[in-house]
């Protein structure tokens, strides 16, 4: 799922640096904070909309999913698959 966002100079300034470090087999995911700041990280190019919502969710919340949280990621994901 792809987005286009207006970033603003700093964000795009780090989305550029972020870009140019990219490795092979990687891919470049973001998430966007409260204050409107793009947050990129690295994810394997293979990692499936699942992984990286669940990194993303790290990142964001500074833990993991908790039963419920995850819980509910899997019914979306069952919402989505069956509109597919």
């Amino acid at each position: 799922m792809k987005h286009r966002i207006p970033l603003n100079p700093s964000s795009a300034d780090r989305l550029k640096q972020e870009t140019e470090r990219l490795g092979t087999g990687e891919t470049l995911c973001g998430y966007i904070n409260d204050d409107g700041e793009l947050i990129p990280f690295v994810m394997p190019e293979e990692a499936s909309d699942v992984e990286v919502a669940l990194r993303t969710f790290e990142l964001k919340n500074g833990r993991p999913m908790n039963t419920l949280e995850s819980r509910m990621l899997d019914l979306v994901v069952q919402a989505r698959e069956t509109q597919a």
